[in-house]
């Protein structure tokens, strides 16, 4: 069903050096079902949580606070820049023909049943064979993470907020590329990365 949607939101405009919060107000229309507005619903209360907040604290009135939203002044989030895609062999293939020879998308790194594709903005695709998603899968088909300017600090305050971490942070020292994944409020995986 396609719906048009009012999204109503604030954005950080740099003014003379410096950021200053500005409302603003767009229409789009766009096609989706409930699940996937849950989605794009929670990955904006992300962002407007994390990416709104600036670490302006003292290590003694850190320690001080026991709130678990203390924790988010931390880093902040500059986005949704990493996409895995589970699929099966034949349209795996068919995926993997597109990005390469359509959009000219070289693969970064080419494992058997797994291919990365990055792009100039910073973004990441990921596509895998069903057999090679980590143990807790991608959700069936699609995930999504989150950029974040400190790993640590976002995977310490997302656990002392209750969510669950999966794995550890893996650092890809050739792309200068961390990452890590989470569960969600709504028991969907979700990724961080930090890249430098």
């Amino acid at each position: 069903m396609t719906r048009g949607w009012y999204l109503n939101y604030v954005c950080h405009v740099r003014s003379k050096g410096r950021y200053k919060p500005t409302f603003r107000t767009c229409l789009f229309n766009i096609t989706i079902n409930n699940t996937q507005m849950k989605r794009v619903l929670f990955a904006l209360a992300l962002m407007t949580a994390f990416g709104s907040t600036a670490f302006s604290q003292s290590a003694t009135e850190k320690s001080q606070q026991q709130d678990p939203q203390s924790a988010l002044a931390e880093f902040k989030v500059h986005g949704i820049t990493w996409h895995a895609v589970t699929l099966k062999k034949e349209k795996f293939e068919s995926y993997r023909n597109m990005l390469e020879k359509v959009m000219n998308l070289k693969p970064m790194m080419e494992m058997d049943g797994v291919r990365v594709y990055a792009m100039e903005n910073g973004s990441i695709i990921e596509i895998y064979l069903p057999d090679k998603v980590p143990a807790y899968k991608y959700n069936g088909d699609i995930a999504f993470g989150f950029r974040v300017t400190d790993i640590e600090a976002a995977s310490k305050a997302l656990e002392k907020a209750g969510y669950k971490m999966l794995g550890q942070i893996t650092d890809v020292k050739e792309m200068k590329y961390k990452f890590r994944h989470f569960t969600g409020p709504d028991g969907l995986v979700y990724g961080l990365n930090e890249q430098n």
